[in-house]
C-alpha cells in the first residue's frame, strides 16, 4: 500500500469517522498536496507508517484566521513559509504511541521548521487550555529536555 493510501487509512480511524465526512478523493488531494508541499513528516518502518504529523507555516493573518475557527486551504494558500509553525495533526498507530515514532515527528517538526519564530498546536481534548504556544528557544529546551 502506498504512503497517501495508508495516511487514507489512518484517517478513517474511529475519531476521523465520528467527525469528519471528507471522502477519500479530497483526503487524497489534501494529503498528496501536503506531501507536495512538504508539509508532512513521516515516523516509517520498512514501507509501513507507524505515525505521522502534518503542520503549516503560517503568516499571522492565516493563525488569526484558524484562531477563529476558519479553515485553510493547502492547495490554495502559502503554507510554507510563514514565521508560525502549526502542528496541525499527529496520528502515532496505537501499538507505537509510547516508543520511538512521537519523539522522532517532534524533534523532525523543530528540525523541518527551526526558521519559525513561534511554533504552536491546539489540543481538543484540553479543555482548559488547548492551545500551546513556545517561542523557538522555549521548544529547543523542551525537546533537549525530552531527549
Amino acid at each position: 500500500m502506498n504512503i497517501i493510501d495508508q495516511l487514507i487509512q489512518f484517517h478513517r480511524g474511529e475519531w476521523f469517522q465520528a467527525h469528519d465526512k471528507q471522502t477519500d478523493e479530497q483526503l487524497r488531494l489534501y494529503f498528496e498536496t501536503m506531501v507536495r508541499k512538504n508539509r508532512m513528516i513521516f515516523a516509517m518502518q520498512g514501507d509501513e507508517v507507524l505515525g505521522y504529523a502534518e503542520s503549516y507555516r503560517l503568516d499571522y493573518a492565516q493563525f488569526g484566521r484558524l484562531v477563529c475557527g476558519e479553515d485553510i486551504v493547502v492547495d490554495r494558500e502559502d503554507v510554507e513559509t510563514g514565521p508560525i509553525a502549526y502542528l496541525a495533526n499527529v496520528h502515532v498507530k496505537e501499538a507505537h504511541q509510547s516508543s520511538w515514532p512521537i519523539k522522532y515527528l517532534k524533534l523532525e517538526f523543530f528540525k523541518q521548521n527551526y526558521t519559525a519564530s513561534y511554533f504552536c498546536g491546539y489540543a481538543e481534548r484540553k479543555k482548559h487550555r488547548p492551545w500551546k504556544i513556545f517561542k523557538r528557544q522555549q521548544l529547543q529546551e523542551v525537546i533537549t529536555r525530552e531527549l
